[in-house]
């Protein structure tokens, strides 16, 4: 993706340009998910503050996801929704914050079912990438040795077609 690539700029546009689409569509829980997906990106861009706007735009995508009525608010879209915050907690130096959101993307993740309404954008998060984020989260919040055990799981077990996890930063 663009973000991915390192084109903050452009990939910021995007999210934006999205957002404001998803908005005049009236889908909320796809705003939600593409203001997450800029918090997220926010937390990984290495400015001063955008950490801290990071957990903001997290905590109102969940916000504003929660306080909707679509059936696509599934286990599975909080529990990416959850995760996120929790990242942008772990990057924004608030490890207990992280863990607390973390605890909750987890239990979300746990109740999801197979014929949860999941929106298409949701196809990828499988156990394995849950795992792949709560190990990134323990070792931002200062946990390496669960992160590795958690993260050497995932990678064993990663559908190989989504070569992302395996693409050196």
């Amino acid at each position: 993706s663009t973000a991915d690539a390192g084109h903050d700029a452009a990939a910021e546009h995007y999210y934006l340009r999205g957002i404001s689409a998803a908005h005049a569509a009236g889908d909320a829980v796809l705003a939600a998910h593409l203001v997450s997906g800029l918090a997220y990106h926010r937390a990984e861009v290495p400015r001063t503050g955008e950490k801290a706007d990071a957990v903001l735009l997290a905590r109102s995508a969940l916000a504003r996801a929660t306080a909707s009525d679509r059936p696509w608010l599934t286990p599975t879209v909080r529990a990416l929704l959850h995760a996120r915050l929790a990242w942008a907690h772990a990057r924004s130096g608030a490890p207990d914050a992280a863990a607390e959101e973390m605890g909750r993307a987890v239990d979300e993740y746990g109740r999801r079912k197979p014929d949860d309404p999941n929106p298409s954008w949701v196809y990828w998060l499988s156990a394995e990438e849950m795992d792949i984020i709560v190990g990134r989260c323990d070792i931002a919040t200062g946990h390496p040795d669960r992160a590795r055990r958690r993260l050497d799981h995932a990678l064993r077990t990663c559908d190989p077609r989504y070569a992302r996890e395996y693409t050196p930063y």
